[in-house]
């Protein structure tokens, strides 16, 4: 035999005697002690091994969470909220910019809200240049031209509305004094002075400016120009025009009433002239132009 199996047969050997010793011990002391002593000392049921011992599962302590109610805002302080003081530097400036301070500027009418013409309108300038608009009225117009020199042309420029735009002036030399008429039908108008270097003017006025002149009446100058309003009731009119000028050249200018408008005088010779005129009632301005040189008219009711 090894050794091996020498030392387990020695071990189990031993334990045979060792059980067979309790064994022996077990009973003599059950006789010496009777059977209540058997029953004291009867030895307990061992202890369950590994093998028959159940462990039953442990389930974990399970922890109930219990909220205290929420506070209201009487109750406690509400929740810090944590905020960033204004930074006086958070809008950026010039540190050297000073207060806008205010400014005083002319007020610049609106041509569109500009107030009919109802009186008499000097527009002055200088050179070649325009007037400032005038709202004219439906209406006839009598106009005013002086000028330090010679000129280009002098007219109307329509900015609003359906008004003629005929030059009333050209060419003429300087300097000049004369005068003409402008029918409006309700326009804005401005005025423009064409090649002069000069000073100038432009007076406009409505025809009826001055009142209306009676019969008869007699008008007279050296440059184009145009009389007031005369007052022609109706009737027959004897005119009579006497002119140093080679051309002349009268027509009426009907502002009310149904009268015709057509020249009554177209010269080519100096002289004194004469024609009719019939009137149905209405109030008329008499435009002189073409004349280059002294001339007189003079309007005499017939009969």
């Amino acid at each position: 035999m090894t050794p091996e199996r020498t030392r387990l047969l020695l071990a189990v050997m031993i334990g045979v005697m060792a059980i067979a010793a309790s064994v022996v011990l077990a009973v003599i002391l059950t006789r010496s002690r009777g059977p209540q002593a058997v029953a004291q000392a009867s030895p307990q049921p061992p202890p369950p091994t590994a093998a028959t011992t159940s462990i039953a599962p442990v389930e974990a302590p399970t922890t109930e969470l219990i909220l205290a109610p929420s506070p209201t805002p009487a109750d406690s302080p509400a929740e810090a909220v944590p905020t960033v003081p204004a930074s006086p530097t958070a809008v950026p400036t010039e540190p050297d910019a000073e207060a806008p301070s205010a400014t005083l500027t002319p007020t610049v009418t609106d041509p569109q809200n500009l107030p009919p013409l109802a009186g008499p309108q000097e527009l002055a300038g200088a050179g070649s240049s325009s007037t400032a608009p005038v709202n004219l009225a439906q209406g006839l117009y009598r106009l005013y031209i002086e000028t330090d020199g010679d000129f280009g042309a002098v007219g109307p420029v329509v900015d609003e509305g359906d008004c003629g735009e005929i030059p009333f002036f050209t060419n003429a030399s300087g300097p000049f004094e004369g005068g003409a008429t402008y029918r409006s039908t309700g326009c804005l108008v401005h005025f423009e002075v064409s090649e002069t270097s000069g000073g100038w003017s432009i007076t406009v006025e409505p025809a009826a400016e001055g009142g209306l002149l009676a019969v008869p009446a007699a008008f007279s100058g050296d440059a184009p120009s145009a009389s007031g309003l005369v007052d022609l009731p109706e009737g027959d009119y004897h005119l009579t025009l006497v002119t140093e000028s080679t051309y002349s050249m009268v027509v009426p200018i009907v502002a009310s009433g149904d009268c015709l408008e057509r020249p009554v005088f177209l010269l080519t010779e100096p002289g004194t002239h004469q024609t009719t005129y019939r009137s149905t009632g209405c109030l008329i301005v008499f435009q002189i132009d073409n004349v280059s040189a002294a001339w007189e008219l003079a309007i005499v009711p017939e009969g």
